[in-house]
C-alpha cells in the first residue's frame, strides 16, 4: 500500500514466486501495469497505462517471457504511436510510427531486429496536433505528405533499442 492508503500491486504468488495475473498502481489508485507472470517470465497479454489511466503499451509475450506479434505503443492522447510486429523478442516486418492525430509518420522494415535504412520513409503531416498535457490543443495545416530519406546517424525503433549506423542494412 502506498502511504495514502492506495493499493501499490496485487501479485499472485504460488510457492513463493509470482505466478498469474498481477497488477500495479500508481499512488492516485490507477491502474499503471497489468499482465500475467508464469515462471518468473511476462506471459500473454501485458498493459501499460499513463497515470490518467490513458493506455501506453500493449504487448503480447510468448510462453518464453519474449514478446511475440504485434505491439502497440500509444501518445499521452490514446492514438497509436507505434506498430511493430515481433518474433521470439526481435522487431520483424513493417515498423510504423504515427502522429498523435493518428496520421503516420514514418515505415520502415525490419528484420529480425535488423533495420532496413534503405526502406525508411518519413511522411510530414498534414495536420499536427500541439498538445498541452497530452490534450489536444491546437490543431495547424502543414504541407501534404512528402517522402523523404533522412540521414540517419541511429534510429530510435520501438521497444527502445537504438540501432546504430552498423546495425542497418
Amino acid at each position: 500500500y502506498y502511504p495514502n492508503g492506495n493499493v501499490q500491486s496485487k501479485i499472485y504468488y504460488e510457492n513463493g514466486r509470482p505466478n498469474g495475473l498481477y497488477e500495479l498502481y500508481y499512488s492516485n489508485g490507477q491502474l499503471e501495469e497489468q499482465g500475467h507472470w508464469n515462471r518468473n517470465k511476462n506471459t500473454g497479454d501485458f498493459k501499460r497505462f499513463f497515470d490518467n489511466g490513458v493506455i501506453m503499451q500493449h504487448f503480447q509475450f510468448a510462453d518464453n517471457g519474449k514478446r511475440n506479434g504485434e505491439q502497440l505503443y500509444y501518445h499521452p492522447n490514446g492514438e497509436v504511436e507505434v506498430v511493430v510486429n515481433m518474433i521470439d523478442g526481435k522487431e520483424n516486418g513493417s515498423l510504423k510510427r504515427y502522429y498523435s492525430n493518428g496520421e503516420l509518420k514514418s515505415e520502415m522494415k525490419v528484420e529480425l531486429g535488423v533495420a532496413d535504412k534503405n526502406s525508411y520513409v518519413e511522411y510530414k503531416a498534414k495536420k499536427v496536433l500541439e498538445e498541452i498535457d497530452g490534450k489536444p490543443k491546437v490543431e495547424r495545416k502543414v504541407a501534404d505528405v512528402e517522402k523523404a530519406k533522412p540521414n540517419i546517424g541511429h534510429l530510435a525503433v520501438a521497444n527502445g533499442h537504438s540501432y546504430k549506423e552498423e546495425n542497418l542494412k
